[in-house]
């Protein structure tokens, strides 16, 4: 995949699918396109991007997610 918001959105519905104690919806294909490395990548930008984004967060990295 090229497209970083296609890369991101699969990210968010692999994300939820894996984490989600409510979850919305099931999408486990979601995981199985992205690489292990795109998927540790847009976590960890996320991560560190989140106070740009939210300057007054202050939870955990999860938390972010």
């Amino acid at each position: 995949m090229d497209n970083m918001t296609a890369l991101v959105s699969c990210f968010a519905r692999a994300y939820h699918y894996r984490n989600s104690n409510l979850p919305v919806f099931a999408d486990h294909i979601a995981e199985k396109m992205l690489t292990a490395e795109e998927y540790d990548a847009i976590s960890l930008n996320m991560k560190q991007g989140i106070q740009y984004f939210a300057p007054d967060f202050h939870g955990t990295q999860e938390e972010v997610l």
